[in-house]
């Protein structure tokens, strides 16, 4: 089959590491792919690289698009969260259109026309907690929802042996320096957490474009915090080894942190713990549906910085709790197998029949 998607930021991270895994392994089973963007953020070189066809259209993006499909020969044609495409290509679309909703965030969700959302054929949402939130928004669509998990890359995300260099137990952050992302909270734990583990060490790992407003903004809260000594920051480390990261960490007995504010899937989350990094995590978004409090991670009330650092001084100091926690946070990564998402998602492309939920 020959499939098209359309997203309107051609870049390296969020949903566009996303699609770039669903192709992989896509082609792995000689299916085509085509892209168009509407802006390039820095991945087009990435996307050729793969030896995937690119467009993008800086001017006219949704004219351009409809010119391209009319001249395209495409099976499915999937529109991710760029509503304001689904009308027009609709009217002119002699194949059947899937709309893909990733983010969690009400007022972009509040900008789908739901008449419009009705016309798709199907409706792809990465979680469960994805589905409940489109159904409690927009009427007449339960039927045509269907839950897709990103895929997790196995082969950049495994536990693997660090070198032990006695390093002080460290929290892992990872993310962009932005407000949905709730980084100042991650500051506010560590202030909190010294006075229990006053060796404790944060590293943050950003990405993304900052600007010098956001940069001085962190740098000043650090100090004013008196986290200069305890705070490592790092930009734009590469993606391929952050397993490296995520295993260094794990070596120290540390934890991953995570203080989002909005999260409709969380590849972190299933990345750290693929590499046996325990995760510590505001219990809201798709956190809830992923992690089992003390089971498979440690869930705090988002906001409840006591509670956050009650969670992750217990981890780090309760080593059989620590070791369950490993385990059974690998097995819930686990479940995530890459060729059984892609064979039920093809199976949906061809049938249009139920999706069989993962």
């Amino acid at each position: 089959m020959k499939f098209l998607y359309i997203y309107p930021y051609c870049n390296l991270g969020g949903v566009a590491s996303v699609l770039k895994q669903r192709i992989i392994h896509l082609y792995r089973l000689n299916h085509l792919v085509e892209l168009i963007f509407q802006e390039d953020g820095g991945g087009k070189l990435e996307w050729e690289r793969l030896g995937v066809s690119v467009t993008i259209y800086a001017k006219n993006f949704i004219s351009c698009t409809l010119n391209q499909i009319s001249e395209g020969d495409y099976d499915i044609v999937t529109v991710i969260d760029t509503p304001q495409l689904i009308k027009p290509l609709k009217e002119v679309l002699k194949t059947r259109l899937f709309y893909e909703i990733h983010t969690s965030l009400e007022h972009s969700l509040s900008k789908i026309n739901p008449p419009d959302l009705r016309l798709c054929d199907i409706i792809i949402v990465p979680s469960r907690w994805s589905e409940r939130k489109i159904n409690s928004m927009f009427s007449g669509v339960a039927e045509k929802i269907k839950i897709v998990p990103n895929i997790i890359d196995q082969t950049l995300f495994y536990p693997k042996q660090v070198s032990q260099s006695n390093q002080a137990k460290t929290m892992l952050w990872v993310g962009k320096i932005n407000d949905l992302k709730n980084w100042q909270d991650a500051l506010r734990i560590l202030s909190k957490l010294l006075k229990f583990e006053p060796n404790i060490q944060l590293k943050f790992i950003t990405g993304g474009t900052i600007s010098s407003k956001l940069a001085k903004q962190f740098l000043s809260l650090v100090s004013e915090y008196n986290l200069l000594d305890k705070v490592e920051w790092i930009h734009s480390w590469l993606y391929e080894e952050m397993v490296d990261i995520y295993n260094s960490v794990a070596a120290t007995g540390g934890c991953l942190l995570i203080t989002s504010d909005a999260e409709s899937f969380c590849m972190i989350a299933y990345e750290a713990m693929r590499c046996m990094l325990p995760v510590v995590s505001a219990n809201h978004y798709a956190m809830a549906d992923i992690f089992v409090d003390e089971r498979n991670g440690m869930l705090f009330a988002p906001g409840n910085l006591d509670e956050a650092v009650n969670k992750a001084n217990k981890i780090i100091n309760n080593s059989s709790l620590y070791k369950s926690i490993q385990k059974n946070g690998w097995e819930t990564a686990e479940k995530l197998d890459p060729e059984k998402i892609t064979q039920e998602y093809l199976k949906n492309v061809s049938s249009l029949g139920d999706f069989q939920k993962i």
